[in-house]
């Protein structure tokens, strides 16, 4: 999982990309490698500890935020900082907001919660701490330039991810070694640009009350849903050889979910190269919170709670509690995941001794077929903003329902030729 500084991507792209931490490039290891090197360290340090309230902005993947308010509390001899905003976004609907609350320190790396009070959900993240400002040891002046009125020296730092791209970071420090802005730009599949403004800086001491954890986090894992007896499922997932053909430890989406998935991404480019497979699980509908799923090298492994099937609205922006873990999610879709530790297996009893079983693929298409020949990334930019995407989803249904082109059908996909995905997190 990624560290703290790796983190501060995943806050600053929204509920979208959440899905992707495991793909996210880690910068903090990049950053480790520099601390390990040759590179002489002559940038400068920030204040050892203050507050200031922020602006966010930012655009990654299509997704565009803008003037999200919040404030920032940093303590770097305590080993930690907290980032709170109030996300604004036209994702899914005009306008909508949603509580954003990340806090970073030395005893349990990172939590992020979605959500507020006992309506909120957290996500543990887990990784070490490394300070957020690292990078400006080894960064360059660049310039100076005003900030509300007030003088600054701009630095900057490039860092390598290898084959995931390229991150720029820069800040604008005052003469007490005051962040007056932070700026990230992200280069290959998570291209974008974030940007925290702070203002009505104090060098105090925030104090331990700024850092305590969220009710959500403090109360985790939330318990199961009422169990509504044992239910049939249809789910999708898109993915691509070498990745075998199951479900065990992946996360998937139902239509309105997985086209939600497809509609905000903003480039899905990256998809249409992949196959979609249309599955039928059984499940004890007990669900518990959504695990995040990623390949990690070797084999998928699920991170979160691994005993129930999880739920949450699609990209956790629905308008049900606790990511929409008990929801119907009808606004957004459902997406869900499957940890292989729930699984049953030879006589074990579906809701007694596990929770999901008898998953069949019953069709696997191109993706290409649905997002381009039978015009789904068309109709997504034509709804975006305005969910439930409905149009889409007759077009995802009718790619399934026959193979017949005349019906909006899809024909069945040959795997041999698919490009390889190994590592890569698909829903």
């Amino acid at each position: 999982m990624p560290t703290c500084i790796a983190a501060l991507l995943v806050v600053t792209t929204g509920a979208f990309a959440h899905d992707l931490t495991g793909s996210l490039p880690d910068v903090s290891t990049a950053l480790a490698q520099l601390s390990l090197g040759s590179e002489l360290v002559t940038g400068p340090t920030v204040a050892p500890h203050w507050s200031a309230e922020l602006l966010y902005d930012g655009t990654m993947v299509g997704t565009n935020f803008s003037r999200s308010p919040g404030h920032f509390y940093y303590d770097r001899p305590g080993e930690r900082y907290r980032i709170r905003y109030l996300a604004k976004t036209d994702m899914y609907r005009p306008n909508s907001t949603q509580q954003w609350d990340q806090l970073c320190n030395n005893h349990s790396g990172t939590s992020l919660t979605i959500g507020s009070g006992s309506n909120g959900a957290c996500v543990h993240m887990g990784g070490s701490y490394s300070d957020l400002f690292l990078w400006l040891a080894y960064s360059e002046k660049i310039g100076q330039k005003v900030l509300g009125g007030r003088q600054c020296d701009e630095w900057s730092k490039e860092v390598s991810m290898g084959p995931a791209g390229v991150i720029k970071l820069s800040t604008c420090l005052d003469m007490q070694g005051l962040p007056l802005e932070l700026n990230t730009f992200f280069s290959g599949k998570f291209s974008g640009n974030t940007t925290y403004s702070f203002f009505h800086h104090n060098v105090n001491d925030p104090g331990d009350a700024r850092f305590t954890p969220s009710f959500a986090c403090e109360h985790y894992p939330p318990p199961p849903c009422q169990s509504q007896g044992i239910a049939t499922l249809d789910v999708f997932r898109i993915w691509g050889p070498p990745e075998p053909l199951e479900l065990d430890s992946r996360n998937t989406g139902d239509v309105l979910g997985d086209v939600s998935f497809v509609c905000t991404q903003g480039d899905s480019s990256f998809y249409k190269s992949k196959m979609i497979t249309h599955w039928s699980v059984r499940v004890d509908t007990a669900f518990g919170q959504y695990a995040l799923c990623n390949y990690n090298g070797t084999a998928n492994h699920c991170d979160g709670q691994v005993k129930r099937v999880g739920r949450r609205s699609s990209q956790m922006s629905g308008g049900g509690p606790v990511m929409g873990q008990c929801s119907s999610n009808g606004d957004v879709g459902s997406q869900y995941s499957f940890p292989r530790q729930a699984k049953c297996f030879d006589g074990q009893q579906l809701g007694r001794d596990c929770a999901w079983s008898s998953a069949e693929p019953l069709r696997t298409v191109h993706a290409r077929c649905v997002m381009e020949e039978r015009g789904l990334l068309d109709a997504c930019a034509r709804e975006f903003g305005h969910a439930p995407f409905l149009e889409s989803a007759r077009i995802w249904e009718a790619a399934f329902a026959s193979d017949d082109p005349k019906l909006g059908g899809c024909p069945d996909a040959d795997r041999e030729g698919t490009e390889d995905v190994a590592g890569v997190l698909v829903v």
